[in-house]
């Protein structure tokens, strides 16, 4: 079942999560329900987005954790790094609950691979490349260097041209099936 909805605001607070909005005319209003009952997950709150029912393709993964402190400790030399189109990336807090996107470190090769996301933005800072590194973004090349940031919406067809290494912030959290080659 899908249903689609305008989402004012979701609010995370005490481990619970709430919805507000409206759906066309009609308001619409969400109880708060603890998050580790929740059946639902919303890719832009803020946005006319698509709020589905977990699908079965997410059986069986890994429970999501909530930490009971007040931070979160991602150290990407304990992460195992996975092929990309970029590359290898290294992936952080992807079973933490309660935190909204994922960050990774990513070693991108001089050849990475020209995708899109539809659902996710992605935010590129620039930690090392080399003097020549380029970002193509859509039919654009954004020369680039250590200590930028270039965010990237969703349906920007990019990829890094020359090698570099970047940490990478998405959200909503990483989600493989949201890569789209053309």
């Amino acid at each position: 079942m899908v249903r689609t909805l305008i989402i004012g605001a979701m609010i995370l607070n005490g481990g619970k999560i709430a919805l507000r909005g409206g759906e066309r005319d009609n308001q619409l209003s969400v109880p708060s329900f603890p998050i580790q009952d929740c059946r639902q997950r919303v890719f832009h709150a803020s946005l006319v987005r698509s709020v589905t029912r977990i699908s079965s393709r997410m059986k069986g993964a890994p429970m999501a954790t909530t930490s009971k402190r007040g931070f979160e400790v991602v150290d990407f030399e304990q992460i195992a790094g996975v092929a990309c189109p970029c590359g290898i990336a290294r992936r952080g807090l992807a079973d933490t609950r309660d935190v909204p996107f994922t960050v990774h470190r990513v070693e991108i090769s001089a050849d990475a691979q020209r995708h899109f996301h539809r659902r996710q933005t992605e935010t590129y800072y620039i930690l090392e490349c080399e003097p020549d590194a380029q970002l193509e973004l859509d039919d654009e090349r954004l020369p680039v260097h250590a200590g930028m940031c270039v965010v990237i919406r969703p349906f920007t067809r990019h990829r890094a041209v020359g090698r570099m290494t970047i940490l990478n912030f998405v959200w909503p959290k990483f989600d493989p099936t949201d890569e789209w080659f053309d």
